[in-house]
This record gives C-alpha cells, sequence and structure tokens, in this order.
C-alpha cells in the first residue's frame, strides 16, 4: 500500500505520527517512544521524561532487591536482633533484682516497726498496716 493510499485510509494514526515526528524535531532529546509516550500522557516533555526516571528507578530497585538472595537478607536482620534481645534479657534481670530489693527493703522495714518497743517497763507491739502503692499493669504491644 502506498502512503499516500494509507494517509487517506488512517488519518487519525497518520496525523498522531505528524505530530509525534513534530515533537521529535522540537525536543532532539525524545525518542519515537518518548515522542508517542508524550503524546499520549498529555504531559510537557520536561515532565514526562522526569516521570520515566522515576519508574525506571523503581524497576531497577525492584530488581535489584530480587536479586538478593534471601538467606543474606535474613541473616543481617538476625544479626541486627540479637543484640536487641540480649540488652533486653540484662534489662529484666536488672529490673528482677531492683524489684527483689525493694521487696526485701520495705520488709525489713515493716519488721522494724512491727518489732517489739520497750516502753515503761513493759512491752508491747505496734500495730502496723503496710499500705502499698498499686502499679498499673502495663499493655506491651508487639
Amino acid at each position: 500500500m502506498k502512503a499516500r493510499i494509507w494517509r487517506k485510509l488512517h488519518a487519525e494514526e497518520a496525523k498522531r505520527f505528524d505530530q509525534v515526528y513534530e515533537l521529535m524535531q522540537q525536543n532532539p532529546t525524545l525518542g519515537f517512544e518518548d515522542a508517542f509516550g508524550v503524546l499520549q500522557s498529555g504531559l510537557s516533555p520536561a515532565e514526562f521524561l522526569v516521570r520515566k526516571a522515576k519508574s525506571q528507578k523503581k524497576v531497577a530497585v525492584k530488581q535489584a532487591r530480587s536479586a538478593v538472595p534471601g538467606d543474606a537478607v535474613n541473616s543481617l536482620l538476625q544479626a541486627l536482633i540479637e543484640p536487641q534481645e540480649g540488652r533486653r534479657q540484662r534489662m529484666r534481670e536488672l529490673r528482677e533484682a531492683v524489684h527483689r530489693l525493694t521487696v526485701f527493703d520495705w520488709a525489713e522495714g515493716l519488721l522494724a516497726a512491727a518489732a517489739p518497743a520497750q516502753g515503761a517497763g513493759r512491752e508491747s507491739r505496734i500495730d502496723t498496716t503496710p499500705t502499698v502503692r498499686r502499679r498499673r499493669a502495663r499493655v506491651r504491644e508487639a
């Protein structure tokens, strides 16, 4: 089929091709595919190229992520988590030790207050009522 006949039969496509070639002349950095992309998207050539660069960067990141084996990622994550677990264990032990000391100090104070008192030749006991501040239960988010 000759070009002039094709142009008559496919006038809309011929018009798009003319617009693409015109865009390519105005912007020499645009390739044929990019010029069609600019025409179809309705963006300016600069905006289209920025958008194209972003999408190419996303594709490159996705390919790079899929190229890294899962074992390497898991070992890295495990290496980062292990020191945290050790720290948590040490903090748990410290918290228990402080709690034990606090309970023992409280009990010693209670025994000292309840010890027999000497007064006017007779022994008497002091009645004590221990009051303990209630702790609010902490809700941990996992």
